[in-house]
């Protein structure tokens, strides 16, 4: 089970960067929407390791 959550930390940022992309979510370039992307990638990956923190204890 540990595999796929390894899986899923490296998956996070690139669904991220897909999003932006698709939603345009960032006012400019494509570059600013990729590094808007990475960005909410790695907060949600902070996110979800803060969870599994909380529910491994």
């Amino acid at each position: 089970m540990k595999k796929y959550f390894n899986i899923i930390y490296i998956l996070i940022p690139f669904l991220s960067v897909l999003i932006c992309r698709i939603l345009k979510l960032a006012q400019g370039e494509k570059n600013e929407e990729i590094v808007f992307g990475i960005m909410a990638g790695i907060i949600l990956n902070l996110i979800l390791s803060f969870i599994m923190l909380i529910r491994n204890k």
